[in-house]
């Protein structure tokens, strides 16, 4: 036995008057009955029928100058060291050029890099 047509000629009709009201397509598929992805498959379907909404921009009159703000400039801070807490100590990253030329960045070795020097 087949399930009943729900898409009929009137519910369409229906759908599409409220559609060009602008009601959403939450509130028509409750008002309808039907789940939001029923009527959101029917808008694509019929696209004719349903046509795209899109906002519309505020328009601004001739004559009518819109105030802009000035931000100044941020300035580009340098990025903070890398660090890693080993054994409760947080120790810092340095760069170091592998034998095939790449750079990595590694935890500082105090006696491989020295001492750390906190001035």
């Amino acid at each position: 036995m087949r399930a009943p047509r729900v898409w009929t000629e009137d519910r369409i009709a229906e759908a599409c008057r409220l559609w060009d009201e602008g009601l959403s397509a939450t509130k028509i598929a409750a008002q309808l009955g039907v789940t939001l992805g029923s009527f959101l498959g029917t808008t694509s379907h019929q696209r004719e029928k349903f046509p795209v909404r899109t906002k519309a921009k505020p328009q601004i009159q001739v004559g009518e100058t819109k105030a802009v703000e000035v931000v100044a400039p941020v300035e580009k801070l340098a990025p903070a060291p890398r660090r890693t807490n080993i054994a409760g100590k947080w120790i810092e990253h340095v760069k170091k050029t592998t034998r095939n030329g790449a750079v990595v960045t590694m935890p500082r070795v105090s006696f491989i890099d020295g001492a750390r020097d906190d001035g």
